[in-house]
C-alpha cells in the first residue's frame, strides 16, 4: 500500500478482515513437511478446498467471508471512488471466485502473482473482475534488477 501511495499522499486505511489466510500449523512448511505431520491434508485440499480446516489456521470459507465482508464495506464508504486494495494471494483468489459464482476449487485455475493488479468494477449493482494477475507494471522492475545484479544479457 505505501509504494502504492507514495504517488498519492492519501491516509491509508488497514483492515485485518483482508489478510492473507490464516494457514495456522502449516504456514512456511514445505510441501513434503506438510504430508509427514499431516497426512492427507493436501489431497484434501487439492479436492474440496470448503471442507478442509487448516491446523491451527481457518478454512477457505472463512477467509471468504471476512474478505467479502471488507469488501462490501469499502464499497459501501466509497461507492463511487476509485479505490485501492492491497491484499494477498488468497484473499484477492477468494473475492474473485465470489465475484465470478465460482466454487473455492476454481481458485486452483488461475494465478495471482505478487504484486499483481487485479481490477474490479462495479455497474448495475454488480461487481465484475476487468483484469486478472496484470504483472506488466512489473517488467521494468525485472530489467532493472538485471543490470543491477549483472544478470541482464541483452
Amino acid at each position: 500500500a505505501q509504494a502504492i501511495n507514495v504517488h498519492h499522499g492519501l491516509e491509508i486505511h488497514t483492515d485485518p478482515r483482508l489478510r492473507e489466510l490464516n494457514q495456522g500449523q502449516v504456514e512456511g512448511l514445505t510441501a513434503s513437511q506438510i504430508r509427514a505431520r499431516f497426512p492427507g491434508l493436501l489431497e484434501r485440499l487439492n479436492t474440496d478446498l470448503t471442507s478442509v480446516h487448516l491446523p491451527g489456521g481457518e478454512t477457505f470459507d472463512e477467509l471468504q467471508d471476512r474478505a467479502w465482508a471488507a469488501l462490501r464495506d469499502v464499497m459501501g464508504a466509497h461507492p463511487t471512488s476509485i479505490v485501492a486494495v492491497v491484499a494477498h494471494m488468497w484473499t484477492i483468489k477468494v473475492i474473485v471466485a465470489r465475484i465470478l459464482g465460482a466454487p473455492l476449487s476454481a481458485t486452483w485455475h488461475f494465478t495471482v502473482a505478487p504484486g499483481s493488479l487485479t481490477i474490479i468494477g462495479y455497474e448495475w449493482g454488480r461487481l465484475s473482475v476487468l483484469n486478472l494477475n496484470d504483472t506488466h507494471h512489473l517488467a521494468c522492475c525485472v530489467l532493472r534488477a538485471a543490470c543491477w545484479n549483472g544478470t541482464r544479457t541483452t
